[in-house]
């Protein structure tokens, strides 16, 4: 039996008379209740359902009696419960969110029928897909959050449709028998079906762990046309799978399920951080939880814009072989009050679902910066939502990229295990920079006068680097020349570095880092005197 399953069955058997279920999956959480309600040896209750297109009618006869407002949906359930020895009901109300938020009518109704309810053996349950508890009933409802399918019940969803595609075969091979005369035609379906449902069982059989493991994260409903589409393609393909999953979560709006290329091959330098990303992943692995290891939770990426902390982030995603889900504000941010803690809450209740996983915040000083003393209460719920996840998940692995480490809250660098410290490129890391750039265009890097390159980058990131090469491709395009090192090395003076423009905040980094963050670089970058390099660029530029 289920958690939440548990959960409302001891409450109805305690007689909690009112209690609101949080849930899109309106139908799942009407069968849930249906099947404690018809267990004789737990509750045995009748059930009605209502709402106020339909009006209140017993969930196993639907007869619509047209539109009911919701205080006479409470109306109609007081009228039967204090009818002569009532049967212990429970009342399912479907979308009462909006009259017990601004009806305080509807609400002192609630708080009239508690005691009733409570003496008659009955319960109402409020199905709703979000639940705002007024003051006025605090002490009254109780409210449970209907979570996404475990392994086992997506396990049940794959098996029903399974049984289904059997079900289908035999009825054709009982028709044979009952329709002799059509025998010809029904054997040709058989024919075609067979092969087709033998091969589905077989994926089924033999991919289960992997099927069940692809779908988490979706809603019943979800899980069920996800596997029904699949059977119609005649493939329970895991790739299909994730496609159609990448679709419910952008649907969400709560995340963004990001597919990326990019491999730690990539990385040119940052040794130290591809060596901790190995091991790391390695945590993951079930030997290792038998050795008694908990995977990692989580590590932030500090340093200046443009020195590969975003590229790495993405790479670690490929390295561990999880989902990478990211996290934005422009996402969340909505411009109705509470709706924006509302989706936070929802994209961390989406990626425990889909556990194991990373949920990636890039530049996340930015949007979880320090409050100072003048927070508004939303930020603040916001960000108390995520400090809670962050504390609390399991199997969640949180990455995120930060240029102001002094900009962060304490306690939410605090809920970072590791911390590494991005900076400049050495000599060597931008050596490797170079090489794999220029490979990415189809040049040999041999071909190029590599000292003479990472010696006129000093003080340059990545990001430069790699802007640099693309103007000098274009250059030697409009001159219908092959590129050389000259062409790179003139765009390269064309660029004012990042050491120069951010000079003072790469001073302040480092010193922060020094302190509170281990180096990425093998080979960290001995700082430069600003001055210096200034000087030496603007007499390049004036070449």
């Amino acid at each position: 039996m289920t958690t939440v399953k548990t959960e409302l069955l001891t409450h109805i058997k305690a007689k909690y008379s009112i209690i609101a279920l949080q849930t899109s999956e309106e139908a799942r959480a009407i069968r849930i209740i249906g099947e404690i309600a018809a267990d004789p040896q737990t509750v045995k209750r009748q059930v009605y359902i209502g709402s106020i297109t339909k009006g209140l009618y017993p969930a196993d006869d639907e007869k619509s009696a047209g539109y009911c407002a919701p205080i006479d949906l409470l109306n109609s359930v007081e009228e039967q419960q204090n009818q002569t020895k009532p049967a212990p009901t429970i009342y399912i109300l479907l979308d009462q969110h909006e009259a017990i938020t601004n009806d305080i009518t509807y609400r002192r109704k609630l708080r009239d029928l508690q005691t009733l309810l409570k003496a008659k053996n009955s319960t109402i349950i409020l199905i709703s897909p979000t639940v705002e508890v007024h003051p006025d009933l605090s002490k009254t409802i109780t409210v449970f959050d209907l979570p996404l399918p475990d392994k086992v019940e997506l396990e049940e969803i794959l098996c029903t449709r399974v049984k289904y595609l059997q079900k289908q075969v035999k009825t054709l091979r009982d028709e044979i028998t009952s329709k002799p005369e059509q025998t010809a035609q029904i054997q040709k379906k058989l024919d075609t079906l067979v092969p087709i449902t033998e091969a589905l069982i077989k994926q089924a059989t033999e991919q289960k762990d992997a099927i069940v493991s692809a779908l988490q994260g979706t809603t019943g409903g979800e899980a069920d046309q996800t596997i029904a589409k699949c059977i119609v393609l005649k493939d329970l393909n895991i790739s299909t799978i994730l496609q159609e999953k990448k679709q419910i979560v952008k649907k969400s709006g709560a995340l963004t399920y990001q597919e990326t290329d990019e491999t730690i091959a990539g990385i040119g330098g940052l040794k130290n951080l591809i060596n901790w990303g190995k091991s790391a992943r390695n945590r993951f692995t079930e030997t290792a939880r038998k050795y008694g290891l908990t995977p990692p939770k989580g590590v932030i990426f500090v340093g200046a814009p443009g020195t590969g902390k975003t590229l790495s982030a993405k790479a670690l995603s490929n390295l561990f072989n999880i989902p990478l889900l990211t996290l934005t504000m422009a996402e969340m941010t909505s411009k109705y009050y509470g709706q924006t803690g509302n989706n936070m809450i929802a994209a961390i209740k989406l990626a425990q679902a889909m556990s194991p996983c990373i949920v990636f915040v890039d530049e996340i000083d930015k949007m979880f910066g320090t409050s100072g003393g003048n927070e508004h209460e939303e930020s603040a719920r916001t960000r108390g939502a995520l400090l809670t996840a962050m504390e609390e998940s399991t199997g969640i692995f949180w990455l995120a990229t930060c240029n102001q480490p002094t900009a962060l809250a304490p306690e939410l660098l605090a809920r970072f295990p590791t911390v590494f410290h991005v900076d400049l490129p050495s000599v060597t890391e931008r050596r490797e920079i170079f090489s794999i750039h220029l490979k990415k265009i189809n040049r040999d890097p041999g071909k190029f006068e590599l000292d003479r390159l990472t010696s006129v980058s000093e003080g340059y990131v990545g990001r430069e680097i790699r802007n640099a090469l693309q103007e000098a491709l274009g250059q030697s395009f409009d001159e219908n020349v092959e590129i050389t090192t000259d062409h790179i090395v003139k765009a390269i003076r064309t660029i004012t570095p990042t050491s120069v423009q951010r000079k003072d905040d790469i001073s302040r980094i480092r010193k922060w880092c020094e302190l509170n963050a281990r180096p990425a670089n093998e080979q960290p970058e001995k700082p430069e005197s600003p001055t210096t390099l200034e000087a030496d660029l603007n007499k390049e530029l004036e070449i």
